[in-house]
């Protein structure tokens, strides 16, 4: 590379994550027979004027790594004698035109195309193209992809994702630490030894892979400017011969046009796919970690699942797991784990340092005695809302008997309930069930009357967890008509908030109700027998707990069970400490 005043670059982290890919669509376009080398290539870039492009630090990677200038007429011989044939494709028209687009070329190259997170059509149809076994995919990213120059990429949705660390433009000098054995006719790795690179920054400035979820080999290791040593030039199949290349080392700012980034590219074009023949050598085990992302209260626990595999996506039993949170609140909790048949291995923890955002990472160390990353997993972690909201209390069923019976559903679907306490029952036996403290499930109280020509009055404390508490008292009274007499039922001490009077008509009925509020008086009228009707007397009640109201049966021969309540509308504040008093009348009042 050439500094022109350029400062080193900081590091950078690539993150990609797994996904499980669903069929993928086929286009219905001419389709390349795959060749014993590329002789038909899709040169795709996304700045510049790709192939064609004549400037240093553009988008040709003759003029800035292989050659020093453009291929005349897109036209490019390899030593072997290999000619090959570069088409410009922007990444728009893949955008536009998905796996039609690239599916007659034998070869597609992605040239710095850094953004290659934020094209999900151009993903779509690559990962559509390995998986029909239509030929090769060659990434080329180093260099210009470090976040600074460009964006970092993101390969979370390719079929075999990745991270990677990219030190960007910093003129290090590297050499390679390891080169897979090849045999003709496999050839990514022809004429490369260790020690190689010395003479360049296309090493020491490598993207470098530091994860990945398994499926790759490695073809070229070296360590880069940033200290991470691993895959530079790796590869990875799909089982219907589809190869992807991915060349990390800096073919962009480079020294100047060189003969080892050179030998890398000729030997790329000319490996053959269908078979490749290529031997895997370097198996890499990929590691993953699940979920990705999370959000919980504050003091709840986290757990995340490690999955090991080899390089055929085969689960690896019986590795011993380090993770550790690597920053936010909680940063130096860890724990270890061995993973399972399944090449799984769990971590769980308490959040004890607040709220915040955890990042967390799992290791393990290889047979070769490198240690494996996996992608970086967050966890957010929220301030605990308070609970001000009161338990429910809602008038779910009145049962005409004999005996006769109410019954309230009570419920605190946010905290959970404390308590229901019976503060009176009058006239009435009311059975609360038993129930779990902390229950967000609902409660069914029954008040079942003891004299059922009386009156009878219940009031029920519901308290949850966070302190709220809400009162339930509703007032249940029978009245009667019959021998051309009416029959009263006085009842006091009601709460402005009992606005509803609910009647229940039985069989024999009841053919009308007067409802006298503080002497305001409300109908019920043309009752039949079996109907509800609920009656609200809100315009009638004044402030406070000293109501009185009276109902008198008018027609008919039967009963009415009346209950008066403001049950399933009230609120904590509404309730003060009060009492229904029920009186027999046999006087219209």
């Amino acid at each position: 590379m050439r500094f022109l005043g350029l400062p080193a670059r900081g590091a950078r982290l690539a993150l990609g994550f797994s996904i499980v890919l669903s069929a993928l669509p086929l286009a219905s376009a001419s389709v390349a027979v795959a060749a014993p080398n590329s002789t038909n290539v899709a040169y795709v870039f996304d700045f510049g004027s790709g192939v064609s492009d004549p400037s240093f630090l553009g988008s040709n990677i003759f003029v800035n790594a292989i050659t020093g200038s453009p291929p005349v007429g897109g036209n490019y011989t390899t030593p072997s004698g290999s000619v090959t044939k570069f088409t410009n494709v922007p990444v728009s028209t893949i955008d536009a035109g998905g796996l039609g687009a690239i599916a007659a070329f034998d070869t597609v190259m992605l040239y710095e195309v850094c953004d290659i997170g934020s094209h999900p059509n151009l993903v779509t149809a690559l990962n559509s193209y390995l998986s029909t076994g239509l030929g090769k995919v060659v990434f080329y990213d180093g260099d210009r992809c470090d976040g600074s120059n460009g964006p970092v990429p993101n390969y979370s949705t390719f079929l075999f994702p990745f991270t990677s660390t990219n030190p960007g433009p910093r003129g290090s000098i590297q050499t390679l630490t390891n080169v897979e054995v090849e045999s003709l006719p496999a050839t990514i790795t022809r004429g490369v030894a260790v020690g190689d690179g010395g003479g360049t920054d296309s090493v020491g400035d490598s993207n470098t892979f530091n994860s990945n979820t398994g499926g790759w080999c490695a073809a070229e290791q070296g360590t880069n400017a940033l200290g991470t040593n691993g895959i530079q030039v790796g590869y990875v199949r799909t089982p219907s011969g589809g190869l992807a290349i991915y060349n990390g080392q800096d073919n962009w700012f480079t020294f100047s046009a060189n003969a080892f980034n050179k030998k890398n590219f000729d030997n790329i074009l000319d490996q053959p796919t269908k078979p490749d023949t290529l031997p895997c050598g370097v198996p890499v085990t990929g590691i993953k970690l699940d979920p990705i992302s999370a959000t919980n209260p504050v003091g709840s626990s986290h757990t995340v699942t490690a999955t090991v595999t080899t390089s055929t996506g085969s689960p690896v039993p019986g590795v011993t797991v380090t993770f550790t949170v690597t920053s936010g609140p909680n940063a130096g909790k860890t724990g270890t784990a061995a993973t399972n048949a399944s090449g799984q291995a769990t971590f769980t923890y308490s959040d004890t340092g607040g709220a915040g955002t955890d990042s967390l990472v799992a290791t393990f160390t290889d047979s070769a005695g490198a240690v494996r990353s996996s992608n970086a997993a967050t966890k957010v972690w929220t301030p605990a809302t308070a609970d001000t909201t009161p338990p429910s209390c809602a008038l779910t069923a009145v049962i005409a008997g004999p005996p006769k019976q109410i019954q309230i559903t009570i419920q605190d679907a946010d905290g959970g309930l404390q308590s229901i306490e019976v503060i009176t029952s009058d006239n009435a036996n009311t059975l609360v069930p038993p129930f779990a403290v902390g229950t967000t499930d609902p409660v069914v109280v029954t008040a079942t009357k003891i004299d059922q020509s009386a009156g009878a009055a219940v009031d029920l404390k519901a308290t949850d967890l966070a302190g709220n508490v809400t009162t339930c008292d509703p007032a249940l009274v029978t009245v009667k008509s019959g021998a051309g007499r009416a029959t009263s039922q006085v009842v006091t001490g009601v709460s402005q908030a009992e606005s509803r009077v609910s009647i229940y008509n039985n069989a024999p009925g009841v053919r009308q109700i007067d409802i006298k509020v503080n002497g305001k008086l409300f109908k019920a009228t043309r009752l039949a027998d079996g109907e509800v009707r609920t009656i609200n007397v809100a315009s009638g009640l004044t402030a406070g707990n000293h109501n009185r109201i009276v109902l008198t049966a008018r027609g008919g021969s039967g009963s009415a069970d009346v209950v008066i309540s403001d049950i399933g509308k009230q609120t904590a504040a509404q309730h003060g400490t009060k009492h229904f008093v029920v009186e027999d009348s046999n006087a219209g009042d």
